[in-house]
């Protein structure tokens, strides 16, 4: 796809769904070629410093998972001023934000 250098561009796609129980889904597109679009499913929240009998040892840690969080996958895309089409995914949850990309610097 082209890049649209006019500054003037419309929408191709936009959609949005939500069932009320915490599954969602959006989308859309533009016809300068960006497109990004997201899902979510109800997931867990990762909390830490409560053994299961209330007391935690000392220097230690534990943790649990409860609901309340969000499991969520999306990706988005655009063409840079070269030309040059960026991609990025990710996934979001209980394990933190993780994209997966073009452009994205993985840090050790």
């Amino acid at each position: 796809m082209a890049r649209n250098d006019t500054g003037n561009s419309s929408i191709l796609k936009n959609e949005f769904v939500d069932d009320g129980a915490g599954n969602f889904r959006w989308a859309f597109e533009t016809s300068n070629g960006i497109k990004a679009e997201q899902t979510g499913v109800p997931g867990l929240v990762r909390s830490g410093n409560a053994a299961a009998d209330g007391k935690v040892p000392k220097n230690e840690t534990t943790e649990s998972e409860e609901e309340g969080g969000a499991e969520i996958s999306g990706s988005y895309s655009y063409i840079a001023p070269d030309g040059q089409m960026i991609s990025v995914t990710y996934t979001a949850g209980v394990d933190g934000f993780r994209p997966k990309g073009f452009i994205v610097a993985i840090q050790v």
